[in-house]
Order: structure tokens, then sequence, then C-alpha cells
């Protein structure tokens, strides 16, 4: 018996030895150590979907219509004032204009360009998978890489690239950027009296008076002006959804050193207002009439000084006017 189990054991021995040292030998289909393979790891038959470089990824071939790639741009997640396409807001020398979104499942370059269009912007840059960029300019740090470091394939589309970890696909639509304007025309008898501060508290400027939140999102001047004047004020101020209306511009409101260039939410080449910034209007100058041939009645047009006065002249001096 024991003499049984010697010789198997030696068996074993003999044959794990022979293979250990590469020989030629064909084990007994019989024998347990000729069952167990290590086989190499096959490779994953798909890529991990935020695998940046398993895929083969490209610029959209066809982008909407008037859109054209421009190319791979790095980006810094920092902050929102260091996005190379980056969200609206002012500093002492410099107006951005732009906004983002996460669309998640359904990013491409179609869909971040619907989105940036119809908002008004110029520029739409896809980022890491599902992000979507839309501005008017492209700012520092951005700068142009080779086209191989934007390889996140797009959530909506994935033979897109949508950019990368800090990078930017990006397409623009061929025109000059233009800032949000105030209107060329407005309802009769009220004129553009120009971009207010308006302080940290919203009601500050124009207060004592209405205050309307537009819903759904449309605002522009005719509407707070419409707004305004059926409630008989004879200021109106626009800042992006929002309308106020007030008889007189009040402390601390100062006229803006930089224009108000945030668009109204329909109207994308009208400004509404900026950041603690209103885009205000009022009745234009008129004579008020006089009650006798001495009192001329002024309804002042000038600064924020300026209110409801008489004059008392001389009938001689009327006959001027």
């Amino acid at each position: 018996m024991m003499g049984r189990i010697f010789k198997s054991v030696l068996t074993s021995t003999l044959l794990l030895t022979v293979v250990a040292a590469g020989g030629g030998f064909t084990p007994h289909p019989f024998n347990i150590f000729s069952r167990f393979q290590l086989l190499p790891q096959s490779p994953p038959s798909s890529p991990h979907p935020h695998d940046l470089t398993s895929r083969a990824v490209a610029p959209s071939p066809n982008p909407p219509s008037g859109w054209t790639y421009i190319g791979c741009y790095t980006d810094s997640s920092s902050g929102s004032d260091s996005r190379t396409l980056r969200r609206y807001f002012e500093d002492s020398i410099n107006l951005y204009n732009g906004a983002d979104t996460n669309l998640f499942d359904t990013n491409s370059a179609s869909a971040c360009i619907d989105f940036c269009r119809t908002r008004g912007f110029n520029y739409a840059g896809m980022e890491y998978f599902f992000q979507c960029f839309c501005s008017n300019h492209i700012q520092s740090p951005g700068a142009r890489v080779p086209d191989s470091e934007c390889t996140a394939p797009c959530r909506g589309n994935d033979a897109e690239a949508c950019g990368g970890d800090n990078r930017l696909t990006i397409y623009w639509n061929g025109l000059p950027f233009r800032y949000a304007q105030p209107p060329a025309s407005l309802p009769a008898g009220w004129e553009y009296a120009g971009c207010w501060t308006n302080g940290e508290n919203s009601l500050a400027t124009l207060r004592n008076g209405y205050f309307l939140r537009s819903s759904p999102h449309n605002m522009n001047a005719e509407i707070c002006i419409g707004v305004c004047a059926q409630r008989g004020y004879k200021v109106a101020g626009t800042h992006e959804m929002e309308c106020f209306c007030s008889n007189e511009i009040s402390s601390p409101g100062r006229l803006a050193i930089l224009p108000c260039v945030q668009p109204c939410p329909e109207r994308r080449e009208e400004a509404c207002g900026g950041t603690m910034k209103l885009s205000i209007y009022r009745v234009k100058a008129q004579v008020c009439g006089f009650s006798d041939s001495r009192v001329l009645c002024v309804l002042c047009s000038g600064d924020v000084s300026c209110s409801l006065f008489s004059l008392w002249i001389s009938p001689v001096f009327l006959s001027y006017l």
C-alpha cells in the first residue's frame, strides 16, 4: 500500500519536474495536473465608459449647418472665472458672456451646439463626456492642443469626441461677436436712460414701485415698459427675466462704467441689465403744461437728481419757446 502511494507521488513529482524544465513530455490524460492551465487574461470586450484612450473618436464630420470644428483646447476647472468658455460675469476691464450645462446621456456635437445656438452664443464646447459650454470668446488659459488630447467619447454619440479631462472640443459658427445692445426701438414716449448699478439689493435702485419676475422666462424692454406704463410708472428697468417699475431712480443707483450686456431671455441681441445692473428706461422729457402764463411744468430727463419742478418765467420768455 505504501509502495503505491510512494509511486504515485514520485510519478507526479517527475511530471511537474519535466513540465517545469520545458520538456516535450505529454501528460497522461488522467493526470490531474494537466487539467489546470494559466491562460493569459483576455482583453475586455468593450472599453470602460470613462476610458479616455480606448475608443477611436473624432470631431463630428457633420456639425449643424454653419458650424465648424476649430480644435481641441485646454481648459481649467479651478473656477468659473478661469474657464476657457466661461460663464457670464464682469470685472473692471472685461465683459464675459457664457453658459454651461450637463447634457449627460445626450451630449454630442449637435446637442451642445443646439443648446448654445438657441441662447445666442457663437462658440460651443464639449468636455469630459457630458459637459457643454457656451461663450462668445475663447479666453485664457485656453490654448489649442493636438486633437489626440480630446479623446472622451460623447455620451450621446460615442463616435464623436467630447473633449477630455480639462480638454474642450470646440465648434464655432463663424460669426463675429457683438455684445447685447439696448433695443433700437421702444414704445412711443419712452427712451433709454442707460445702464445703472443696482447694489446687492435688487430693489434698491428702482424701489417703491412694482416688481415682476416673468414666467416663462420672457422679458425685454417692450414687455417691461408695457407693464410699468399700465400701472402708471414712469421708469422701467430690466434685469435678465426681471422687470422693475418706479417713478424715480434712487441712491445708490448710478450710471455704470461698463455697459449692460446680459442678453434678454428670448431676445439675445437685446441687453437686460447685468451683474448688479439694470437697463433703465424712462418717459421722455415733455412739457406738462402750465396753469397760467407764468408757470411751465417740466418733467426732467437729466440725471438722477432731477424731479418734477416748476419754473416761474415771464410771458415774454414763454413766447420764445
